[in-house]
């Protein structure tokens, strides 16, 4: 249950108008409009949250991970957020199932 198998592939200075979470091909794009963190989090089949990973991405930054790796009778969904350093959303999460 960790993505540091998985740590960017690549970070690049990047012109964009908003932040997102995305998937791309089996990968995981992420960028930030701020300094922000990226937090992904793991939950059981009951939905519980067994396991969080955080991770630093700085203002208009891209970052490109594998895609959060279920784990079939441990974890069954992640879900991964950007927010600001306020703990405010700043996209939409990304839902792996």
């Amino acid at each position: 249950l960790s993505l540091h198998d998985a740590l960017p592939i690549f970070s690049v200075s990047a012109e964009r108008n908003e932040s997102y979470v995305k998937e791309n091909n089996g990968k995981m794009d992420v960028f930030a409009m701020e300094d922000a963190k990226i937090y992904v989090a793991w939950y059981d089949k009951d939905g519980v949250l067994i396991n969080v990973e955080t991770y630093d991405i700085t203002q208009n930054e891209e970052m490109e991970f594998d895609l959060p790796k279920l784990t079939n009778g441990v974890s069954e969904k992640a879900e991964v957020f950007l927010w600001n350093n306020n703990q405010e959303p700043l996209c939409e999460q990304l839902t792996v199932e």
